[in-house]
């Protein structure tokens, strides 16, 4: 929407528009007598803003005489520019995804390694028997064989 406003004229003036085919205008007269013409055109997204004018007329002018003014484009967003920015950003995030992606496929066994939390493995038991474990047969039979080592096997040991 582009508006177009010629103030504190004595007539009102009379407002066109060149190169937009819909618009509205509102006259409103002021408390000193004087009016204020607003004319607001919708602006279709195909049209170029570069032939978009706003005509301002005046029956006190001379004859012949209009005013044309272009519309000033830093108000109005550059679709192609949005448009581009919005492309190349999601252009840009997808390639950081994908590198993202090889370099975690990459590397995934150090990633795995280095999170890992470590819990040492236990010891294997070394389970010295003890003699009341043993059945109580070669218990027995243990103590009475060193009781009965004969006198000589005592001497040369």
């Amino acid at each position: 929407m582009a508006t177009c406003t010629a103030a504190n004229s004595k007539p009102a003036a009379n407002i066109s528009w060149i190169g937009v085919s819909n618009w509205t205008e509102k006259t409103t007269k002021n408390p000193d007598h004087t009016y204020t013409v607003e004319s607001s055109a919708s602006i279709p997204d195909n049209t170029s803003l570069q032939n978009v004018s706003c005509v301002v007329e005046h029956p006190v002018w001379k004859e012949g005489v209009h005013k044309t003014v272009g519309l000033p484009l830093e108000n109005f967003p550059s679709f192609p520019l949005t448009w581009t920015i919005i492309s190349v950003s999601l252009s840009g995030f997808v390639v950081l995804i994908l590198v993202a992606s090889f370099f975690i496929r990459k590397h995934l066994s150090k990633i795995r390694n280095c999170c890992k939390s470590s819990i040492p493995a236990p010891p294997p038991a070394n389970r010295k028997q003890d003699v009341e474990e043993l059945e109580p047969y070669a218990s027995y039979v243990e103590r009475v064989n060193s009781i009965y080592n004969s006198s000589a096997e005592l001497c040369n040991a």
